[in-house]
């Protein structure tokens, strides 16, 4: 079977056969050396029990197992709030994104960035829309990555206070980070403490899963990447890593059967991300908006993140499949508000209008993505600012 899912997940990423053709990155286009990577990637996950299977109960599990004064922060906050997409208390919050970060580096191959750029030596680094920090602390660890002596490590959000509160690891820099909104201007950030502009000054400017937050067009997707690119210095490299937001059925590429839960949930996103005006394919266009912002040497590589009975014929443990699994469905929580505000899937065959509707949906679809597996479509793209 494993032999199976692998032959599906290399014609799924290679772009050859599911629904559409994808063209080839160019090899290599910054003549960066390479170097043999591991056979057996290192995947070091973060030590703590598995979270519950529902997220309606996850809030209630950490208030009762949570010790730390961090913690304990982070539960006492307000929910997260992106425009109209609505996330759970800042505690869930952080631990979603943690171990999201964890599912998505074991499905890349333990590839934090696209694989040309993994021997390249960034001195000052900014993560935008950095979240708890995990990006940056395990970029700075990492043993794939060739680190200078000094390594300057900056994060940027709308919301800082999961990366503010997180505890040092003890061994990796602690993030500095500072709040600020991608789609304003790089030129109005300072430097804390100094009063220095940070616009020019970064080696590498790294952005991750921004399909829910940014819209699409010049005010969205396109004018926040123009101010990504404002923070790098001359050579510097912008990274962008996004999802197109449709599922494909693990179950039904093998047996042929059509999927009505993963079908259901794909029209939930269209109908979501069109009333917010959000990009669905935003994976499939970040090549064009790193073109569209002046960078040369553009290109891209996509990977499959499997879920449920997918990750499971890969080889992925009970643990992991779990934790990825309550990541995607916490996602998926965040669609709930303009999916009902845009009128819901009404109709006989419809997921229905009610927030119970919706809820009971999810239970379906967790049900399907252990039993028949999901997959879903991540790309990697850079391009370099002249």
């Amino acid at each position: 079977m494993r032999a199976v899912v692998e032959s599906i997940i290399a014609t799924f990423e290679s772009g050859s056969k599911l629904l559409r053709t994808y063209p080839t990155a160019p090899a290599n286009p910054l003549s960066i050396p390479s170097s043999p990577l591991p056979t057996k990637p290192a995947w070091h996950m973060q030590q703590h029990g598995p979270v519950e299977a529902l997220p309606e109960r996850i809030h209630q599990h950490r208030l009762r197992t949570t010790t730390t004064p961090q913690q304990q922060y982070l539960l006492a906050q307000p929910p997260l709030t992106l425009g109209q997409l609505h996330f759970p208390a800042l505690s869930s919050e952080a631990q979603r994104l943690n171990d999201q970060h964890h599912a998505y580096r074991r499905a890349c191959n333990d590839h934090l960035l696209h694989p040309d750029l993994q021997t390249h030596r960034f001195r000052k680094i900014l993560d935008v829309g950095c979240g708890t920090g995990i990006w940056l602390r395990d970029f700075a660890s990492s043993s794939f990555i060739q680190r200078p002596r000094s390594m300057q490590l900056h994060g940027c959000d709308l919301d800082t206070r999961m990366a503010r509160m997180m505890p040092s690891d003890g061994f990796t820099a602690t993030p500095r980070v500072f709040k600020h909104d991608i789609t304003a201007s790089a030129s109005s950030v300072k430097s804390q403490g100094h009063g220095v502009g940070l616009a020019g000054s970064y080696d590498l400017v790294h952005a991750r899963l921004l399909v829910f937050a940014l819209k699409k067009g010049e005010a969205g997707w396109q004018k926040a990447v123009r101010n990504m690119a404002a923070f790098l210095k001359p050579g510097g490299i912008l990274h962008l890593s996004d999802l197109n937001a449709v599922g494909y059925s693990y179950g039904s590429t093998i047996s042929g059967r059509p999927s009505s839960n993963i079908g259901a949930l794909n029209r939930i996103s269209r109908r979501a991300l069109s009333f917010v005006n959000n990009d669905l394919y935003a994976g499939d266009h970040l090549e064009t908006y790193l073109a569209g912002a002046n960078l040369r040497n553009v290109a891209s590589q996509r990977f499959c993140i499997p879920f449920g009975r997918a990750a499971k014929d890969q080889g992925w443990s009970d643990v992991e499949i779990e934790r990825g699994d309550q990541t995607a469905l916490k996602a998926f929580v965040g669609l709930k508000r303009p999916f009902l505000a845009a009128g819901g899937d009404p109709g006989p065959n419809g997921i229905g209008i009610t927030s119970d509707d919706f809820d009971a949906f999810l239970i379906r679809l967790e049900d399907e993505i252990r039993d028949e597996g999901m997959l879903l479509e991540f790309v990697m793209a850079y391009g370099q600012k002249s």
